[in-house]
């Protein structure tokens, strides 16, 4: 396989994108593709699914959001009726944040969209070409995650070839 360079690399990702992007939004019909909930609303929501009941602190600081911007958000998300607010009982100053029933169940459709749309992104490849991808992006979320956290330490990052 010939070597790319990162330049080079971006531009083929760049151009190809949309088209999975495009495929994918063909099975999602949601608030979320409708840009009904934004892209921000949609990761405070999936943030707030795997941890309920959050503080808003821990919130803006989950999303890297300033407070203001935290508060704005979780504000129009409980005008819609997806989150709600209350006091903490131990400790009045703190607000807590959780989803409604509401965005318990958007939470879900949406998820159950995603997943069908990846199914259908992907049927065109042999579960080989799957896995090889899986491995690929597994792998890249992995570092990633890594670099967020700052875990990455020395890590000497090392490329196989592949024989053609």
């Amino acid at each position: 396989m010939n070597e790319v360079s990162l330049q080079e690399f971006a531009e083929r990702v760049s151009s190809v994108m949309p088209v999975m992007c495009k495929s994918m939004m063909r099975y999602e019909e949601n608030a979320l593709t409708q840009g009904i909930l934004s892209v921000p609303q949609f990761w405070a929501m999936s943030w707030l699914g795997k941890n309920p009941a959050s503080s808003m602190h821990d919130l803006a600081q989950a999303l890297k959001l300033k407070p203001s911007t935290a508060t704005m958000l979780i504000t129009r998300l409980t005008e819609m009726g997806l989150v709600e607010r209350k006091h903490d009982t131990d400790d009045r100053r703190k607000v807590l944040v959780r989803l409604t029933r509401k965005g318990i169940k958007l939470l879900d459709e949406i998820g159950a969209q995603k997943k069908k749309a990846l199914q259908e992104t992907f049927r065109p490849l042999n579960p080989t070409e799957r896995n090889q991808y899986l491995f690929l992006i597994e792998t890249l979320a992995a570092r990633l995650t890594e670099d967020l956290d700052g875990t990455a330490g020395n890590r000497t990052m090392t490329h196989d070839k592949e024989s053609t």
